[in-house]
């Protein structure tokens, strides 16, 4: 299940076998890809139906048009960021692909932590342009929560997430293993989060139901490992009805 703030990638690659490949690897890293193209003609028709956050592009395209002319294309016509997939590594060239503005380049032959490290630039600096709002800092995956560190995207396991903590417009989530601060508050998490896994038991918390290790007995206060978590009046009812459900 992805969310609404996870980037949709549009993939412009001449050859299938690796644009297949760079799509999953993306998926995997938690990006939302919403399409493949291997023609130059057909990339520009796609972004008219389904316009991508950020296009992923290899400047060696098939079709009429070049891959320099489709991204001069696509800056003039929808200003959508770009990160070119490249073996051509010479100097006029690399030239002419920075003359097309893009926000990324990346190298082939590529590896993953090629792919990440492209796409995290990318990121940086549409956040930084105010191209992509700060609060997508944090966006989902199937079984986890990318959240933005500093210049990295960290993936955290639901399991891992013991609770989450208000702090005026920032939240801190606390794992099994460190504590991550966000520029997010937590009302912005807690849309995102399954409610089926967590519960928000009080104005300034969000906890994971299956880390509960006990209630008081008046449902005053929960406990997940040596953490005491108050629990507000108004939500004990709903509190008290999901730890009865696990």
């Amino acid at each position: 299940m992805l969310t609404q703030l996870a980037p949709k990638l549009l993939i412009l690659e001449s050859q299938m076998i690796i644009a297949a490949d760079v799509s999953l690897q993306f998926s995997k890293l938690g990006y939302d890809v919403i399409g493949i193209n291997t023609r130059s003609e057909d990339a520009l028709k796609s972004i008219q139906y389904n316009r991508p956050d950020i296009i992923i592009m290899n400047i060696e395209m098939q079709g009429k048009t070049d891959g320099l002319k489709v991204a001069r294309s696509i800056f003039d016509m929808y200003q959508i960021p770009v990160v070119f997939l490249s073996a051509n590594t010479n100097l006029e060239v690399f030239n002419d692909i920075m003359d097309t503005k893009p926000y990324a380049f990346i190298t082939k032959p590529f590896d993953k932590e090629g792919l990440k490290r492209g796409i995290e630039t990318a990121l940086k600096r549409m956040v930084f342009e105010g191209v992509w709002d700060k609060e997508t800092e944090a966006f989902l995956s199937i079984n986890s929560i990318f959240i933005q560190q500093k210049e990295h995207l960290i993936k955290v396991e639901f399991d891992e997430i013991l609770f989450i903590e208000a702090n005026r417009n920032y939240c801190q989530l606390s794992t099994t293993k460190e504590v991550y601060q966000l520029s997010v508050p937590l009302k912005k998490i807690a849309k995102q989060l399954p409610n089926s896994l967590f519960i928000r038991v009080h104005r300034s918390y969000l906890v994971s139901l299956h880390k509960i290790k006990n209630v008081h007995r008046h449902g005053e206060h929960l406990t997940i490992q040596n953490h005491k978590i108050p629990i507000s009046r108004r939500l004990k009812s709903s509190v008290l009805k999901s730890i009865r459900r696990l």
